[in-house]
């Protein structure tokens, strides 16, 4: 046999439980995604349009940079680029952000295509 026959399912309080191992994981179905870390261009652009989000917001809304977890499910958590929740979706902002936010912008740079599952 050359491996398991299940993969292991990975749940979100089970990723916050492990050691940190200096890496960024992503949940996707229950199964871990290792994210590599944001280059220095990535930073900028994400900082130029965190900024233009904040100068537009007028009601209280927030906008969030990466990384910052996004728990969509028990077994699904991501960390997108630039993440914007409403005023009056403010009970989804927590620990970490627990439910849909109104809107997220993500590069591929962490993508099922590049990263190494967790094992």
């Amino acid at each position: 046999m050359t491996g398991p026959l299940v993969k292991p399912y990975v749940t979100y309080e089970d990723l916050c439980a492990m050691p940190s191992d200096g890496h960024r994981w992503e949940l996707i179905d229950g199964e871990a995604y290792m994210c590599p870390s944001l280059s220095v261009r990535h930073q900028e652009l994400l900082q130029r349009v965190g900024v233009a989000f904040r100068l537009a917001i007028r009601d209280g809304s927030g906008v969030f940079l990466a990384p910052l977890d996004t728990v969509l499910a028990e077994a699904t958590a991501l960390q997108p680029d630039v993440i914007f929740v409403r005023a009056e979706n403010a009970a989804v902002l927590r620990d970490v952000i627990r439910g849909a936010p109104n809107l997220v912008v993500r590069s591929p740079r962490c993508t099922l295509a590049t990263s190494l599952p967790l094992r």
